[in-house]
């Protein structure tokens, strides 16, 4: 095999690692979810909390981003904040990794090994009880 047909078939295999990339988020609704109750929320408006807010809040549920091939964490907060959005978050807050190698979301920082991360889902409340612990 030449190195013309080697560095074409490295390209390809490279090409579809980089096609087999992907972030998924599925949603589990808390009991009191209403989905006639989802307001509009720009994705980018939806807020990345580290540890639940001080304000009232309500829990909307859980989402979970199961990472596969090469992720910034930009990419995976991007597909969460536009799944927070589509039910009516205006937070998400992040919760436990599920695999060891999960990612942190410190800085760009690029994953390359499957993992699993779950957020709690919150919207604002004006006022009332706060629910610190869904």
């Amino acid at each position: 095999m030449n190195a013309t047909t080697r560095n074409v078939s490295l390209a390809g295999a490279l090409s579809l690692l980089l096609l087999s990339a992907c972030v998924s988020t599925s949603f589990s609704p808390a009991a009191s979810y209403d989905a006639r109750d989802t307001l509009l929320v720009i994705p980018a408006e939806v807020r990345v909390l580290g540890s639940p807010p001080n304000q009232a809040f309500r829990t909307l549920g859980e989402i979970k981003a199961d990472i596969t091939g090469y992720q910034s964490s930009d990419a995976v907060i991007r597909k969460v904040r536009e799944r927070a959005a589509a039910i009516g978050a205006d937070a998400v807050i992040v919760g436990n990794k599920l695999s060891s190698e999960g990612p942190d979301f410190e800085g760009e920082v690029t994953y390359s090994r499957p993992a699993s991360v779950t957020f709690t889902a919150i919207r604002f409340t004006s006022g009332g009880s706060s629910q610190r612990h869904p």
